[in-house]
């Protein structure tokens, strides 16, 4: 496979402006929306424009509003990813600088939502044929995570502030020969946003908007993210509120923070989280693969049909071509004929080869 020769620059690394991406996951009566709207307050202290709450619970917001400056956009179901995407750039194009979703797990398990799409698909498709349900599984996924993607990316790409609100169960873990491990408080997503947020808080059942840093369950541990530069900004008992969003605010400015190289893997490589959204398709590509029994060597001979000779292994793929690569390998594991179709269009679109 042929590329473009490309130019790049390099300079000494300068912290500049970045959009801050606040996670707060916590139990009804936890104070989630209240700790929101405090944490927004401040940080529209710093960076100035509107507030706007994009509330899915039937107006739920507005008890605040005699409280808080903030525009409020009733947002009803259905709850897909890209009716939250339209609802978030209509906030922008209303002025809105500081964006609060109250809740982003509707997304996940509301009306509309991607398990409720996939489930939809599953019902046309298989009706209540169990074994068809089973087979089609994968398939199904892959419009409701794609419109996912679309969402999470734009997202990323408005260079907005926002905070995002995630609706907490107790998760249960079955143990074979053994009592059940409680994991503990999680959020109702099984979307890979939640690991791209700048900083995740959880907040516990009547917790009054004191997050817990420090979790002794292993689930827990997962969720709560709080980088190097922000921990000593927090202390046990602390409620969020104004200060912090102001502070927080002032760091995502470029006001704070230290100017030092990132930290190299082994392979040269930045550290830090993998991208979830990349990693959770090359976990589908390789599911995919194994169902199909394919040996090694049958997949070198695929990917470079596909892609071109250069192209041997999953880690020479581009992002693009790794969603493509798993939609084809899903469509495989379906039938030949749902695997010709869909080859067909991105042959058609010059992004696979025939």
């Amino acid at each position: 496979m042929t590329t473009t020769k490309r130019t790049f620059t390099i300079a000494p690394a300068v912290r500049k402006r970045v959009p801050l991406l606040l996670g707060i996951t916590g139990a009804s009566g936890s104070g989630k929306t209240f700790s929101a709207l405090r944490m927004a307050t401040g940080i529209n202290r710093v960076a100035g424009g509107r507030i706007a709450v994009i509330d899915t619970e039937a107006d739920r917001a507005l008890h605040y509003a005699g409280r808080f400056d903030f525009d409020h956009i009733a947002f009803r179901a259905p709850f897909g990813p890209l009716d939250y995407l339209q609802a978030i750039e209509f906030a922008v194009s209303k002025g809105a600088t500081t964006i609060i979703v109250d809740n982003m797990s509707n997304e996940h398990n509301g009306p509309g939502g991607v398990m409720d799409q996939i489930d939809q698909f599953l019902d046309k498709r298989c009706g209540d044929d169990e074994p068809k349900r089973r087979r089609l599984q994968m398939m199904a996924n892959i419009g409701p995570k794609r419109d996912r993607l679309k969402l999470n990316n734009r997202i990323v790409q408005l260079g907005i502030n926002a905070i995002f609100l995630y609706r907490a169960s107790e998760k249960i873990k079955p143990v074979p020969g053994s009592e059940p491990e409680n994991l503990g408080w999680q959020a109702q997503t099984t979307s890979p946003l939640i690991w791209d947020l700048t900083q995740r808080f959880l907040l516990e059942p009547g917790s009054d908007g004191v997050p817990t840093f420090k979790p002794d369950k292993v689930g827990e541990k997962q969720l709560v993210k709080s980088p190097e530069q922000f921990r000593a900004w927090f202390t046990n008992g602390q409620q969020l509120d104004e200060a912090i969003g102001e502070r927080m605010a002032r760091w995502a400015a470029g006001d704070e923070g230290e100017k030092k190289p990132a930290a190299k893997t082994p392979g040269g490589a930045p550290a830090g989280e993998a991208k979830p959204a990349i990693a959770s398709m090359v976990a589908d590509i390789y599911k995919a693969a194994d169902a199909l029994k394919w040996a090694r060597s049958t997949s070198v001979e695929w990917l470079g049909a596909r892609f071109g000779p250069s192209v041997r292994t999953v880690a020479d793929l581009t992002p693009e071509q790794v969603e493509i690569a798993r939609e084809l390998l899903i469509a495989l594991t379906v039938g030949e004929a749902e695997y010709r179709k869909i080859l067909a269009g991105h042959v058609a679109n010059g992004r696979a080869k025939p």
